[in-house]
């Protein structure tokens, strides 16, 4: 061991440059590899993170002989779909509830910040499985209610009383004018980065939203 080292050192004070620039190029190539493995890992395990993954399907509309798809849809044949086919325990549309608003935590002092919530059935949790960490999806056929996910809620409220707080808005959007505050009634753990779901903001999905397209639709078979 003794003599390997010595001829080591021996070697890159007789040779600087040249070690100089394998080391550099032994660096390079291992950060490469290293980079091209962190990206394989995340287009492989991407959307692995639901409970039942062989249950959960997403629809999409199709056209023959056509590779292009279009993931939206209009949210009455979904109701009915879901409602009718008996393969289908249960099902969600996942679209935004409206465009970007103010939100605010204290009316006494409101500090704003800009965020564009999710409407989803209230269902929602069941389908991808959310591990909610305080609180629970059970108030989630309420439209004023509203579920965070757990880094979202210590960013709101860093004292860590998010749960059963609300979340205003001076200026509701046309379809739901009257939702000028929603109460947090569920905190759910994060979500990994490789998935489609980000941990926003996940609202019910509104009758005055029932003539809307849906963003995407996700089904979760019974068997």
């Amino acid at each position: 061991m003794k003599t390997i080292l010595r001829n080591l050192f021996y070697t890159l004070k007789r040779f600087q440059t040249a070690s100089v620039l394998n080391l550099m190029g032994l660096s390079a190539a291992f950060a490469a590899f290293v980079l091209l493995m962190m990206k394989v890992s995340y287009e492989r395990d991407f959307d692995t993170c639901y409970p039942h993954t062989d249950r959960l399907v997403m629809l999409n509309l199709a056209r023959p002989q056509e590779e292009n798809y279009v993931s939206t849809l209009p949210r009455g044949p979904i109701d009915y779909l879901i409602q009718q086919v008996p393969g289908i325990e249960y099902g969600t549309i996942y679209s935004p509830a409206w465009q970007k608003q103010a939100f605010y935590t204290d009316p006494k002092n409101p500090q704003y910040f800009y965020e564009e919530p999710w409407a989803v059935y209230p269902d929602f949790g069941k389908i991808i499985g959310l591990k909610f960490v305080e609180g629970s999806d059970q108030e989630m056929n309420r439209p004023e209610s509203v579920i965070v996910s757990e880094s979202y809620a210590r960013k709101l409220f860093p004292n860590g009383d998010a749960l059963g707080s609300y979340l205003y808005t001076d200026t509701p959007d046309w379809r739901n004018p009257e939702a000028t505050k929603f109460r947090i009634c569920g905190i759910f753990e994060d979500l990994p980065e490789n998935c489609q779901f980000k941990n926003d903001l996940f609202v019910p999905m509104g009758k005055l939203q029932e003539n809307d397209w849906a963003a995407r639709t996700f089904l979760h078979s019974s068997y």
